[in-house]
């Protein structure tokens, strides 16, 4: 059976959805697709959009996110960095805690020997 235009251009719009898909639609055997597809040096080899960035590829979009690896990464990495940031952030949070404790310490300390160094000078005043 001859292959009508109108084949031949849904063949060509749809080769990415692989023989099996494109043959079901026109009611053709995957083999007589397949032929048809060398014969017009079409790639019948499956392939994705990806709906964040556009790029057609041909491994299966990610199940999570419905992106291709690339952008699917993009996001990972991204994610990682903010929780990388909040964590540091609560970090310097807790560190400058501890040092404001240390530096009342310190100074609690030098307080104490300041006034027990006055005290036993006044009771080597009052003992001479």
């Amino acid at each position: 059976m001859r292959w009508r235009p109108w084949e031949i251009e849904y063949l060509e719009a749809h080769a990415g959805d692989g023989a099996e898909a494109v043959a079901s639609h026109l009611g053709r055997s995957v083999n007589s697709v397949q032929v048809q597809a060398s014969r017009l040096r079409v790639s019948l080899r499956r392939s994705w959009e990806c709906p964040r960035c556009g790029r057609v590829v041909h491994s299966p979009l990610n199940g999570a996110t419905g992106w291709c690896l690339k952008c699917h990464a993009a996001a990972s990495r991204d994610k990682a960095a903010d929780a990388n940031r909040r964590v540091r952030a609560e970090l310097q949070a807790e560190e400058s805690a501890i040092a404001d404790i240390k530096r009342d310490r310190q100074r609690i300390y030098a307080d104490t020997h300041r006034k027990r160094a006055k005290l036993r000078e006044l009771r080597k005043f009052r003992e001479s």
